[in-house]
């Protein structure tokens, strides 16, 4: 994942932040207020525990590898959050590049925006 410095950057990004298992902010940027950044922390959390346990349930049930448990996003309205591991991104719906947003969450590589393969 590129850092959150450079994720702040791209365009329609209005938020972006890290937060641990409680759902406790460890470090966030971007136009929100500290209420609404907790408020995000805590969706996060608690999407990422239970879609992890639905990952175990699907990797149990059907013959296709449901883990590891990567990320989850909620489009609604203008927005959307996207998170991956504990990475969220607040993203403006019409302004984003989605492609080259989740390339750059999941990425194990901290180096920028890479060649598009479509």
């Amino acid at each position: 994942m590129i850092g959150l410095d450079r994720l702040i950057k791209q365009r329609g990004i209005i938020a972006v932040g890290q937060f641990d298992d409680n759902g406790d902010i460890i470090r966030a940027v971007g136009d929100m207020s500290d209420t609404v950044k907790k408020l995000f922390a805590d969706i996060s959390k608690e999407n990422v525990f239970h879609f992890k346990k639905q990952c175990e349930v699907l990797s149990k049930q059907v013959d296709e590898n449901w883990k590891p448990f990567l990320g989850w996003a909620m489009w609604s309205g203008k927005y959307a959050l996207c998170v991956v591991g504990r990475t969220g991104v607040v993203v403006e719906i019409s302004k984003a590049d989605f492609n080259q947003l989740m390339i750059d969450l999941i990425d194990d590589n901290p180096t920028g925006p890479r060649q598009r393969n479509y």
